[in-house]
């Protein structure tokens, strides 16, 4: 760690991307605030970082705020990481910590451990319960970590975020779609990211959303529809897949662009599965493959719903109805697509 680098600056979200991209992880981290989507996110991105490089589940342990002792939690981050660069240890709900337990694991934060980077993660909604900043222990953190407070984005801050949030998804925005979201959605982080999600989904191969893009699928029951039928498949539930199938068809919406969701949802699922079986949990497999962290608990029983064999079949059948489409054969696109869904079911 640098001397002298600044702590608890007016950014938290910009120097939490530095310092992983820097590969310069502080050795503590308290993750709080206004807005907990973006401290979700920040915590989702730190912990990828931090077991990064290392087998899974032998440097990693998670406490919980009221039942934390100061000397446990010290203890963990003191012994050394197995086969890995450093161990990860979280304490959740934060604040519910004794203020005894707070004043011991503060000792530790003033002599942190180089080789472990410890996560100290506020509820969602604290109520009344809050740190208070007189005391050594945050004291210690913004001396030798972060003391990260994410506040409510508007304004410049929101467009920002809303534009680093489309290039996440390796997306373009045009210009006005910034100013849509915000006017439909508010500072609505956690739906603004749904969007954007959806929309990437949409355009597919496609580099730039455009303001049309969204006004279909968020707008809309379209927008509705394409999570329903995602979701249902995902599930392996036919009768909702194909339902919702029909009814986007009956809104105009092209089998071709239903294919591409399909297959990206599959495949999506696909690297899931295969993460899993390696040992990650579901939703640690689901960020791995790729899934926007903000919604990667959605995926979690759709991972447990198929096994890997299952997916690569349904897969298959859905890439032959694509080359079907794509060929000479007088074939009805969205008859081809509905085909290749049910012997997808079939043949799992």
């Amino acid at each position: 760690m640098a001397a002298g680098k600044p702590r608890g600056g007016s950014d938290p979200w910009r120097e939490i991307n530095d310092d992983v991209d820097q590969a310069d992880l502080q050795p503590v981290y308290f993750l709080g605030g206004q807005e907990p989507f973006l401290a979700r996110r920040a915590y989702d991105l730190l912990y990828a970082a931090g077991v990064a490089g290392g087998p899974r589940g032998f440097n990693e342990q998670t406490f919980v705020g009221d039942k934390a002792k100061g000397g446990a939690v010290a203890s963990a981050c003191n012994t050394l990481p197995m086969m890995g660069k450093r161990r990860v240890v979280v304490i959740r709900q934060v604040e519910r910590m004794a203020k005894a337990e707070q004043d011991e694991l503060g000792a530790y934060c003033a002599n942190p451990s180089p080789t472990t980077m410890l996560l100290l993660v506020q509820s969602d909604d604290p109520g009344k319960l809050k740190i208070d900043g007189r005391t050594k222990f945050p004291k210690a953190i913004k001396k030798n970590g972060r003391w990260c407070e994410f506040k409510r984005l508007y304004g410049r801050n929101l467009a920002g975020w809303i534009e680093h949030e489309a290039r996440r998804l390796d997306k373009q925005l045009e210009p006005a779609c910034a100013s849509y979201l915000e006017g439909l959605m508010g500072n609505d982080l956690a739906q603004i990211a749904n969007a954007l999600a959806i929309a990437s989904l949409f355009v597919g191969q496609e580099r730039r959303i455009l303001l049309d893009d969204l006004a279909q699928v968020v707008a809309g029951r379209k927008h509705d529809a394409l999570w329903d039928m995602l979701d249902s498949l995902g599930e392996r539930k036919l009768r909702p897949t194909v339902k919702a199938l029909q009814q986007l068809a009956s809104q105009g919406e092209d089998a071709h662009s239903m294919l591409r969701l399909v297959v990206k949802r599959l495949r999506e699922l696909s690297r899931a599965r295969a993460a899993s079986d390696r040992g990650l949990s579901a939703r640690d497999a689901a960020v791995e493959a790729g899934i926007n962290p903000a919604i990667a608990w959605k995926f979690e029983g759709q991972i447990r719903a198929w096994q890997l064999p299952q997916l690569q079949r349904a897969i298959s059948h859905l890439v032959q109805a694509e080359s079907d489409m794509k060929g000479g054969l007088r074939i009805d696109p969205r008859l081809a697509l509905e085909s290749a869904i049910l012997q997808a079911f079939a043949s799992s």
